[in-house]
């Protein structure tokens, strides 16, 4: 008899241990109470983020269980594990409604968008978790209100108060002597200033800078000579792109062109996004676009020469610090989540990869790859470099992966040693500012190589 009942015993002991592991379920109104919860000691005025995992996930806790009904109440470890859990499917949705955006269509709504999101996010991610579109509208009405809401007011705050302090005042400007100054030094027949000089401030040969200064005046009238209504010669079109590239090169404030050009801070800014769009506008199909099949049989030679055929780039990530960042917001990016942003592997998930046909040990292989970083997910399209290796064949493929990989972390140095803008902290307020400086500098980037290539040395 005793030995029969003890698997009965143990039995039940097994099923009462998995009732008490098996967390119970959350519903729509308690995952927006922990939502809640989160965004209002994430963005605490007094504390924030400056406080221990232990008391901050506590009082998240005790928010969830006074402002809703546990069934039993719930503790700061159980609200971090669904907090974690939820933000991974988030994450992956927002994912989604970017890639939703970008393949948007003429006529679509908003519904539409979303809806296009969803089956994209279910083809990815067939999972268990329960999407609602009203609990979605709920918690970017959340994030709006306590987060982006109290961003706003306190630009909002600052320029009030930087208002009421000093008046504007009218300062007499000579855009006429200045414009003759500036043609004198840099663009008459013998300037002040030879070609090369030219070259050392602009960090572009004068006839590339000239090219997307009459591009900009035929496509934007924001770019013309103009006059005011005392008939007062304006703003000239090589004074405003003097500017801003003098911004982009050096890094400096728009108060800081003043003395040369003349021009207020307000206009030079103003300048600065006119600007960035109009090269975005203009020359963005041409280099920023993916690589020609003559352009990537190049490339495909080139990797083979230096022993990886087959490999197309390096991949990686720049960081750029943002002086005005919320604090909410700090440290919320980074290499992985950056990574399922971008729309590089897009092609890759359509079956639109660019096509290959190469021997790596003596096996064919059909797809192209990218040397990555060991941060990076395993997956077929990312080689990565061997963790402590201990034979010489080892150490050798190490050596060369590692070496070549640091091809791509060599263009973001030239990048921001060519434009110092995007060297030093971003002192912009819109996070749409900072994308179109970026996304131009890679562009005047691309257009300065694609003149200056023969002359540079190839022996490398």
């Amino acid at each position: 008899m005793s030995g029969a009942s003890e698997p009965i015993s143990d039995a039940n002991a097994n099923e009462s241990a998995q009732a008490r592991r098996k967390s119970p379920k959350w519903t729509t109104d308690q995952n927006l109470v922990l939502l809640s919860g989160w965004i209002k000691y994430e963005t605490d005025s007094m504390v924030g983020r400056n406080q221990k995992s232990e008391a901050y996930w506590s009082k998240i806790s005790e928010y969830c269980n006074e402002h809703c009904s546990f069934d039993p109440p719930r503790d700061g470890a159980s609200c971090r594990n669904h907090f974690n859990y939820m933000n991974k499917k988030l994450s992956k949705l927002t994912g989604a409604y970017d890639n939703a955006r970008r393949i948007q269509q003429s006529g679509w709504s908003e519904n539409d968008v979303m809806a296009k999101a969803i089956e994209l996010y279910s083809s990815v991610d067939p999972s268990e978790f329960p999407f609602d579109i009203e609990v979605y509208k709920k918690q970017c009405e959340l994030e709006e209100r306590y987060i982006v809401h109290r961003f706003r007011e306190r630009q909002k705050k600052i320029e009030e108060d930087h208002t009421s302090r000093s008046k504007r005042k009218y300062f007499k400007r000579d855009h006429v002597a200045v414009s003759q100054r500036l043609i004198g030094d840099y663009f008459a027949n013998q300037p002040t200033f030879d070609a090369q000089m030219f070259r050392q401030r602009f960090w572009m040969r004068k006839h590339v800078f000239l090219r997307i200064v009459g591009d900009l005046s035929s496509s934007d009238n924001y770019f013309t000579q103009r006059v005011d209504a005392e008939n007062k010669e304006g703003i000239s079109p090589l004074e405003k792109c003097t500017t801003v590239m003098r911004m982009l090169a050096y890094g400096v404030t728009a108060n800081a062109i003043n003395e040369y050009i003349k021009i207020g801070g307000t206009t030079a800014l103003e300048c600065l996004r006119r600007l960035c769009n109009g090269i975005i506008r203009l020359y963005e199909q041409e280099y920023l676009r993916a690589p020609t099949q003559d352009g990537l049989q190049k490339i495909l030679h080139v990797s083979e020469m230096r022993g990886f055929p087959g490999m197309i780039r390096s991949i990686d990530c720049m960081h750029w610090e943002w002086k005005n960042c919320p604090t909410a917001w700090e440290g919320t990016l980074n290499d992985i989540n950056v990574l399922d942003r971008l729309p590089v592997f897009d092609d890759v998930e359509q079956g639109n990869t660019p096509r290959v046909n190469c021997l790596v040990n003596q096996r064919p292989y059909d797809m192209a790859y990218y040397l990555a970083d060991g941060i990076y997910p395993c997956c077929p399209t990312f080689v990565k470099s061997i963790r402590l290796p201990q034979s010489e064949s080892d150490k050798l493929f190490a050596k060369y992966q590692e070496g070549y990989q640091k091809d791509i972390e060599r263009a973001f140095g030239v990048l921001q040693a060519r434009f110092k803008i995007i060297c030093e902290p971003a002192r912009m307020w819109e996070i749409s500012d900072l994308a179109i400086i970026m996304r131009s500098c890679i562009i005047l980037h691309n257009m300065i190589v694609e003149d200056e290539r023969d002359t540079y040395d190839q022996t490398l």
